[in-house]
């Protein structure tokens, strides 16, 4: 659920200013976790290893939404957890389409990786990545 939560804000930042109370015990747990900046918690000294990528999922997107784009990168922020996952995701800067945000969320959504370690323990960590795209006419 809190995935969703944090796609609908990267798509909608509005979203958030949202009173939830509506929805009560959902409303109040949406109310909790407002969307924030990702920090790693890494003890002083440790040997970090970064995270790498394990499993790649291409992103599926209408192409006729798509006509007018020529190229267009999507910048997404997320937190890669102790368990391989991408979690709390952000969209950083302007999508011009806002389907082409929610397909490359819905893909990353599905990635899988190896998480970031430091002194051999998995570590939660802040991840950037761009995602490309190009349509062809």
């Amino acid at each position: 659920m809190l995935w969703n939560w944090y796609a609908a804000a990267s798509i909608y930042p509005a979203v958030t200013r949202s009173d939830m109370s509506a929805f009560g015990a959902a409303g109040k747990l949406l109310a909790e976790h407002p969307p924030r900046p990702l920090h790693a918690q890494v003890p002083k000294g440790a040997k970090i290893v970064p995270a790498t990528i394990v499993k790649k999922v291409e992103t599926k997107y209408p192409t006729r939404s798509l006509e007018t784009l020529v190229e267009w990168p999507v910048v997404v922020q997320f937190l890669i957890g102790k368990d391989g996952r991408a979690h709390a995701p952000r969209i950083v800067g302007d999508v011009p389409a806002p389907i082409l945000a929610f397909a490359t969320l819905e893909a990353l959504r599905q990635w899988q990786f190896a998480p970031a370690t430091a002194d051999g323990q998995p570590i939660d960590a802040p991840f950037r990545m761009t995602f490309g795209y190009k349509v062809l006419h």
